[in-house]
């Protein structure tokens, strides 16, 4: 369709199609919900200058038995850190 896309122009924000059914939101059964029913508001939390804003998912293997290898999330994509995490984590 013209004027459609799949990409999301907010990261980690994805816009579903309408479908019939109940709300994937609030659960009413017919889906006739208003748009006063559902408020998404975006906090705008103030910025520590001492902080990091990590832009990929930090990920470390570590050896959680003598034969397993695991890849462990440390800190995701999106998340602000101390400077002192960030310097311990190799980022700065």
């Amino acid at each position: 369709m013209i004027g459609r896309t799949d990409e999301s122009f907010i990261p980690g924000v994805y816009i579903s199609p309408l479908e019939p059914g109940p709300c994937a939101v609030c659960g009413h059964p017919t889906g006739d919900c208003s748009a006063d029913d559902h408020l998404i508001k975006f906090i705008e939390e103030p910025i520590d200058e001492d902080s990091f804003l990590v832009e990929e998912d930090v990920i470390q293997r570590k050896w959680i038995s003598s034969n397993h290898l695991a890849k462990v999330l440390v800190v995701p994509a999106g998340k602000r850190i101390s400077r002192s995490e960030a310097e311990k984590l190799g980022l700065i």
